[in-house]
This record gives C-alpha cells, sequence and structure tokens, in this order.
C-alpha cells in the first residue's frame, strides 16, 4: 500500500509547496495523479478486507440483476479516461438486455481489475475489449488485450494468492499479487470460474463465466 500513499503524497506536495497550484494544467495533472492514487489504494483495501472476511467464513455476497451491457460501458468510460487517450476499449454484448444476477460492487470490481491489468501489461497502445454473451455454462465475459502476455508457466500460478506475473523488461509494474486471486474468488463465490488465455507477445483473454439462474 505504500506506492499509492506516496505518489499521492508527492503529488500533494508538488501542489502545496512548488507553485504547481497556480497552473492550471499542472494543477489538473497532480489532481488526476492524487485521485488515482486513492483509487487504487481504495481497491487494495477492499479486496484485503474481502478475502478476510472470506477466510473467517463470513462472506457474503448481494446479488441483484444486472444489465451487463451499461455495466461494461461504465467501466469501460473510467479507463478510457484513466489511459489518456492511449487506450481503446471496445464494448460489446450479445444483446442489450442482456442480465446476470451477480454482486454489482464485486463484480465491477473483478472486472476492473482485469481491465486495470490490460492496462499496466500492456505497451504504448493499448486495445482492449469488454464483451459479454450467453454460453452453455451461463454467461460469459471476457477481457481481451493486446499486452505483452503470460506463459504457460505462469499461467498455472496466476490465481493463486501473493503471486506476480514476470513483466520482462516492464519495470513500472506495481502491485502485490493479489487482483486474480480476487477475482477468482468472487467468480467462485457467485458459482462461476475464471480463466486465461494467453501467450508472450500475443496478449491476454480472460474468460469470467458465471452461472445463468
Amino acid at each position: 500500500m505504500k506506492t499509492p500513499i506516496a505518489v499521492a503524497n508527492a503529488a500533494n506536495d508538488a501542489l502545496l509547496d512548488f507553485g504547481a497550484a497556480n497552473d492550471a494544467a499542472r494543477r489538473e495533472r497532480y489532481l488526476t495523479v492524487i485521485r488515482e492514487q486513492l483509487a487504487a489504494l481504495g481497491g487494495m483495501v477492499q479486496r484485503i478486507l474481502t478475502m478476510s472476511v472470506e477466510e473467517r467464513g463470513e462472506f457474503t455476497l448481494r446479488r441483484e440483476e444486472l444489465e451487463l451491457l451499461p455495466l461494461l460501458e461504465e467501466i469501460a468510460a473510467r479507463f478510457r479516461m484513466k489511459g489518456r487517450g492511449r487506450a481503446t476499449i471496445e464494448v460489446e454484448a450479445e444483446g442489450a438486455d442482456l442480465k446476470v444476477a451477480a454482486d454489482r460492487f464485486h463484480l465491477t470490481h473483478a472486472l476492473e481489475n482485469l481491465v486495470d491489468n490490460a492496462l499496466k501489461y500492456s505497451r504504448d497502445e493499448v486495445r482492449i475489449r469488454l464483451s459479454a454473451r450467453r454460453v452453455a455454462k451461463g454467461i460469459e465475459l471476457r477481457v481481451a488485450d493486446n499486452g505483452i502476455g503470460i506463459d504457460r508457466m505462469a499461467q498455472t500460478h496466476i490465481f493463486e494468492k501473493f503471486y506476480r506475473v514476470p513483466t520482462g523488461d516492464r519495470h513500472d509494474v506495481k502491485g502485490f499479487g493479489l487482483g486474480l486471486y480476487y477475482v477468482r474468488l468472487i467468480a467462485r463465490r457467485h458459482g462461476g470460474e475464471i480463466t486465461v488465455e494467453s501467450a508472450p507477445g500475443r496478449g491476454s483473454t480472460f474468460i469470467l463465466t458465471l452461472p445463468d439462474d
């Protein structure tokens, strides 16, 4: 958790101590950094709290009927802003009325984890595709990217707690190895599953399948 706190503090110091608050463009840039880092910190805290509650056997879902196209569009809009023009994010749903019974908060956070990873593990020109469709097992949600990909050995471990995928020449990727563990936890709590299709240099597709009942 130290990284987002340190970055937010640095941006705040720049606003207060180095005159950035008097420059509209710099002020907006630093405020955006602070907002993003606080959101990242909030996500980390929520994942830790969720896993702690789950380990004590007290975890419950608040299911409701969710329309998937608006949900995916909302997530895409947030990450287009976060990508600052370097990310092309497409959304596709098999029918505008495609729905699933799920916990809105946790499903949203699980999908946001996948999109955030797609941004972090991609290169300069990011292409991400969010899609939803009905399959034999229920509802299938996909997050596909054109990132650096994941080798076969790492794929066997990526959903384990605290495991971090080797990033090759990418040294700016921060994390604690909790995001994908959280995604799998949420998928399984819904009675579903999460899998990945990937290869080095060819991007990744994460497939979240939820029962349709």
